[in-house]
């Protein structure tokens, strides 16, 4: 029997640990061998208690326990296997439990009852059933390429279910409501402070890897930590497939009404500035209202915006009040 400490020197080691079915399920490095702890009991171990993900020859690189089966992402493979009460091991492979992409180790989470992943391509996908969908874009998968070290996890707030895939170099989140990405960095950091995540106590509970501190995730919140929280909205290019536009006004609908009884975010300000060379540079910024406390009938109007042919806008939001884009005129 393998002893509890050498397990757990196991398990930080191979960063691949599940819990499933009273077992405690781990992959061995370098290898497409998982175990398996003795049922009900995580201090037992036999060291003949194995299996192989044998479909093709690459090394387990994360186990995770999805809808009562355990999920064992390869190299380049994935296999799905449950608790079938054999004896002798208990764990079977599901029948069509194969899927041909691999997995970047730390970039597996459950979102929404399905398994997302970083695959060893570079796409992220989710598992509908055993067939992988991908559900990353092409700039994403160019952000992610150039990154390191990814770990991810999942959460729900308000009707959203996200997807965080975090880096060392900052994270992109996946809203499975809506099918968009967006980004997250702290500004103090070079990345998002947060890094690890729990649901507890009903609130959304973030690790902070700059200074080690517990903090609470909430849209109640308008602060990143000890520092100030910046928005930022980018739009697609606007064009009229090459020719020439004039666009006299652009009207932006806000959560208006948002301002404070005093000090900042007494008269909650947006700005706004564009770019005409694809993000290369950008206008002087133009800075708007969207409306003191009680205002709801506030309009945040630009006017005179000029001429161009391909023009993409930002709109940039350093205030401690709520914030939401409902739309956009012009």
């Amino acid at each position: 029997h393998l002893s509890i400490r050498r397990q757990r020197q196991m398990c930080i080691r191979d960063r691949s640990c599940t819990f499933l079915n009273h077992f405690i399920v781990f992959g061995a490095k370098g290898s497409g061998r998982f175990f398996v702890s003795g049922l009900l009991d995580a201090g037992s171990y036999d060291a003949l208690d194995f299996a192989t993900a044998e479909a093709r020859p690459d090394a387990i690189v994360q186990v995770f326990a999805h809808d009562n089966a355990v999920w064992l992402f390869g190299e380049r493979t994935t296999e799905v296997w449950w608790n079938a009460g054999a004896v002798g091991f208990p764990f079977e492979r599901v029948s069509g439990g194969i899927i041909e992409i691999g997995c970047v180790a730390g970039s597996v989470a459950a979102v929404d009852a399905s398994v997302y992943w970083l695959g060893d391509d570079g796409m992220v996908y989710k598992a509908d059933g055993f067939r992988p969908r991908r559900v990353s874009t092409h700039a994403i998968e160019h952000l992610v390429g150039s990154r390191t070290s990814p770990r991810a996890w999942a959460y729900k707030d308000e009707g959203h279910a996200f997807y965080v895939l975090g880096f060392d170099q900052g994270a992109v989140v996946y809203d499975a409501a809506t099918g968009l990405w967006h980004e997250r960095e702290s500004f103090t950091a070079g990345r998002w402070r947060a890094d690890t995540y729990a649901r507890a106590y009903g609130r959304h509970l973030v690790g902070d890897f700059l200074l080690g501190r517990i903090y609470e995730m909430s849209l109640e919140h308008h602060s990143d930590g000890d520092t100030a929280l910046q928005r930022r909205a980018i739009s697609p290019p606007v064009h009229a497939n090459g020719a020439p536009v004039f666009l006299s006004k652009l009207q932006v609908a806000f959560e208006h009404g948002v301002g404070l009884t005093q000090g900042q975010g007494e008269d909650p300000k947006v700005v706004l500035d564009w770019s005409d060379d694809g993000g290369r540079s950008w206008s002087d910024e133009r800075w708007a209202s969207i409306g003191r406390i009680g205002e709801y009938r506030k309009r945040a109007i630009w006017r005179r915006l000029g001429r161009f042919r391909s023009r993409s806008f930002r709109l940039t939001y350093s205030e401690p009040t709520p914030f939401a884009i409902h739309g956009a005129v012009t």
